[in-house]
């Protein structure tokens, strides 16, 4: 696999696009969600919850669910179709 090299300043271009879409997101989900939806996210929350301190990967899955939710019901496809452009759902961009 090739791995294209990004300079600081466009990561950190590229994860204010990202925080503000998923704000929009969240936003605009808010009002969309079912109660049944919601006490789910609570779930999904506390699983996130229980992995923090001890297991990254266990949290990084279920933080990953926990947002996929918001911007899945956000309700707008074209947000969907630039966050997901972006490769926010892909994985997680690696430093070393």
């Amino acid at each position: 696999a090739t791995v294209a090299r990004i300079s600081i300043r466009d990561l950190m271009e590229i994860y204010r696009i990202h925080q503000d879409l998923e704000g929009l997101a969240t936003y605009l989900a808010t009002g969309r969600f079912t109660k049944k939806q919601v006490v789910e996210l609570g779930k999904i929350h506390k699983a996130s919850e229980n992995h923090a301190r001890d297991d990254v990967a266990g949290w990084q899955k279920w933080n990953a669910r926990f947002h996929r939710a918001l911007i899945d019901n956000c309700g707008n496809q074209q947000l969907i179709s630039r966050y997901e452009g972006y490769g926010f759902f892909r994985g997680h961009i690696k430093c070393r």
